[in-house]
């Protein structure tokens, strides 16, 4: 239910890059854990993370992009 909030909420993404720049493994911070392992990985997380943003999607989007570029 947490992360449903997530998506709705206006700071989304400087949340899942302050989970990710600070390693923490214990809060939604808008996706889950797994999700955030997988951005950390994506050498240009930050550049997708802010696109999203600028774009007006939500984090969840860019795990969807960055999990069907991996799939590739």
């Amino acid at each position: 239910m947490a992360l449903a909030l997530c998506e709705m909420c206006p700071v989304q993404w400087e949340c899942v890059t302050f989970a990710i720049l600070m390693g923490d493994p214990f809060c939604a911070w808008a996706v889950e854990l797994e999700d955030r392992i997988l951005l950390s990985k994506t050498a240009d997380w930050q550049e997708r993370v802010f696109a999203a943003k600028a774009a007006g999607h939500s984090v969840r989007a860019v795990v969807v992009q960055v999990r069907e570029a991996h799939a590739a």
